[in-house]
């Protein structure tokens, strides 16, 4: 049953998606020390702000051709000190660390993932956070987590699959009929993915605020979407927007920031100064990528913030449907261990 709130008559009328989302800039803002947690997070899931702040970033880099020419100069100068070690390890044996290392990055993406939604909704209930404390229970909660994930990857893995089919159908037809087709089930599969990201998040929040089973967690966030599908809608859709225009902001900020130092990289090819050359390209590298990285982790501590928030002013889940009997008798007893 969805509990009520005890809302002012003024408050009730306002959208809960303007309330969520307030508090949801506001923690995010506040609370820079999660920043970490929230970055590396973002690798499996809200892996769209990703997309924006990288294409982005590249754009910058683009429109200048002197920073271009300085990332050219200093990878050179990176792949000529390489040089030593790529002659020392074979091609498997880099193969086989590049592996280690991207399966260290996703596990612990699944760990900051409990860890930023027990310190959001620990937050939320005025409790203090303890950032040890709370990678203590994203370990605790990887299993269930990394499972949730995987199912999810696999889902979007087959909607890929499937829009590449029917592309390929079409372009082989040619006729207006298939590609009028493909327009459909194109739009038809990126509205499911849209709902699985959704549902998936809400999953997460279950499991990790209260303890859900995989079973469990994906029914409460499915009755939850269907039951508020509007709602939560209506946030995604404000969420994009508000990426959209904060990464066009991003970039006015990057290439004005980046002026004074393209003057004195310019300045000092004329006069003939290597130290100040290479002191404004490492500044302007550092400040590129500080910039860079606390936009991805700001983003992203922002669309996982607005979610928590979303769920729980929601109701915190519902009825578990009895369509999702299949799905519990397969994951049941799989759950979140417990404190």
């Amino acid at each position: 049953m969805i509990r009520s709130n005890t809302l002012s008559k003024s408050a009730s009328h306002e959208p809960v998606y303007r309330h969520v989302l307030r508090q949801a800039w506001h923690f995010a803002w506040r609370h820079k020390h999660l920043w970490v947690l929230s970055f590396f997070s973002s690798f499996l899931l809200t892996a769209g702000s990703y997309d924006v702040i990288g294409n982005t970033y590249l754009h910058v880099l683009q429109q200048s051709e002197v920073l271009s020419g300085a990332n050219s100069a200093v990878s050179n100068i990176s792949l000529s000190n390489m040089g030593g070690v790529t002659n020392i390890l074979t091609a498997f044996e880099w193969v086989i660390l590049l592996c280690v290392i991207i399966l260290a990055l996703l596990a612990f993406s699944c760990v900051a993932q409990g860890a930023l939604v027990y310190c959001i909704g620990a937050a939320r209930q005025g409790e203090k956070t303890l950032f040890k404390k709370a990678l203590g229970i994203g370990a605790r909660a990887f299993w269930p987590i990394a499972t949730l994930n995987i199912l999810a990857l696999l889902v979007f893995a087959v909607i890929k699959f499937l829009i590449a089919a029917f592309l390929n159908i079409a372009l082989a037809d040619g006729s207006v009929l298939f590609g009028l087709i493909y327009v459909a089930v194109f739009v038809l599969l990126m509205a499911l993915a849209f709902a699985i990201t959704i549902v998936q998040i809400f999953a997460l929040n279950a499991m990790v605020l209260q303890g859900a089973s995989v079973s469990d967690a994906i029914s409460r966030g499915y009755t939850l979407f269907l039951r508020h599908w509007v709602v939560a809608v209506e946030t995604a859709l404000i969420l994009a927007l508000i990426s959209i225009a904060f990464n066009i902001l991003l970039a006015y900020v990057m290439f004005i920031g980046a002026v004074p130092f393209i003057l004195a990289i310019v300045t000092a090819s004329v006069v003939q100064a290597p130290i100040m050359f290479w002191g404004a390209i490492i500044l302007a590298g550092f400040g590129l990528l500080v910039v860079f990285l606390g936009s991805i982790a700001f983003l992203s501590q922002l669309q996982y913030a607005a979610w928590t928030f979303l769920y729980r002013r929601l109701g915190e889940g519902g009825v578990v449907p009895k369509l999702h009997r299949l799905a519990r008798s397969i994951f049941g007893s799989y759950s979140v261990p417990n404190n």
